[in-house]
């Protein structure tokens, strides 16, 4: 009975928080804008829990960085004298999310660096967008000049953001998986998850505009991916219903100097040998010539 109750509140919750958003839209439309707006980029979950300490403490080391001397950023490295792989997780997870891939990266001389995005695992701030995601990883890249990225889910938008935005020639190559393309797109997504009414709706992008100082369709993973020239990989999974094929599908048609890998019954997390064994032939390829 009362697991019946929690899963009842837990389906009703978003519609109550859509009501309250639309409620304070109906004296303010422009502060339920803002009210809505900081909401997607709270993430609910993502901190680093009890059973996730005892792998990260097999980082051979852990530092923290900082942007803009008041954020931290937290990285792991698992030290190896290979090329230097940068991993970035995706929405409400957190460097843990990569153990798997981490243990045969490593196995395969791989030196990694995994890092917690902004409100996730051990990083600072209290919002999250992939803007400010790259501009820590750009930190990251400073410190640890990969020579490859690879990024999950918003992970892989940031990375290309970053790729796109910085000016970093350490970088020779990247890897996006199940990587969202228009933040447009997501956003509605959001709005009607919510219920959000048409008052903050008209406002919206008023609001994100003074945010971000671009318009919400100048976010778009493709746009990013077609002003690259160094190569990438895209893998994408047929039955991934958080960011869909296509999305994957037009980064690569964008993408000039990239692959594309469309797996089938892996969802969106990707988290499989059979991934893991095509990001190794792919790295493989990438530096068939290092000693």
């Amino acid at each position: 009975m009362l697991n019946k109750l929690k899963l009842k509140f837990r389906e009703k919750l978003p519609r109550n928080v859509g009501a309250l958003l639309n409620l304070i839209a109906f004296f303010s439309p422009k502060l339920g804008a803002k009210y809505t707006l900081a909401l997607y980029s709270k993430p609910m979950k993502g901190k680093v829990e009890e059973n996730m300490k005892e792998f990260l403490k097999t980082a051979t080391s852990q530092k923290v960085l900082s942007y803009q001397n008041n954020l931290n950023i937290q990285t792991y490295h698992w030290q190896t004298d290979g090329p230097t792989i940068l991993l970035l997780h995706g929405w409400e997870s957190n460097a843990w999310r990569w153990r798997l891939l981490i243990k045969i990266l490593h196995q395969n001389k791989y030196n990694v660096v995994a890092m917690d995005a902004p409100a996730h695992g051990n990083s600072g701030s209290n919002k999250f967008n992939a803007v400010l995601y790259a501009a820590f990883a750009n930190e990251v890249v400073k410190e640890y000049e990969p020579k490859c990225i690879i990024g999950h889910s918003v992970g892989g938008m940031a990375t290309l953001y970053l790729a796109s935005h910085f000016n970093n020639p350490s970088v020779q190559a990247l890897i996006v998986m199940a990587s969202s393309n228009k933040w447009l797109e997501v956003a509605t997504k959001f709005h009607s998850f919510l219920g959000i009414n048409d008052r903050i709706l008209n406002v919206f992008e008023d609001v994100f505009f003074a945010t971000h100082s671009n318009p919400q369709s100048y976010y778009n993973s493709e746009d990013f991916a077609a002003k690259l020239t160094i190569p990438g990989l895209v893998i994408h999974d047929s039955t991934d219903l958080i960011n869909l094929v296509d999305d994957g599908k037009n980064i690569h048609q964008k993408w000039s100097n990239s692959k594309f890998i469309e797996t089938k019954g892996y969802g969106h997390s990707l988290q499989s040998k059979e991934v893991y064994k095509i990001i190794v032939n792919y790295l493989g390829e990438v530096f068939q010539n290092r000693k």
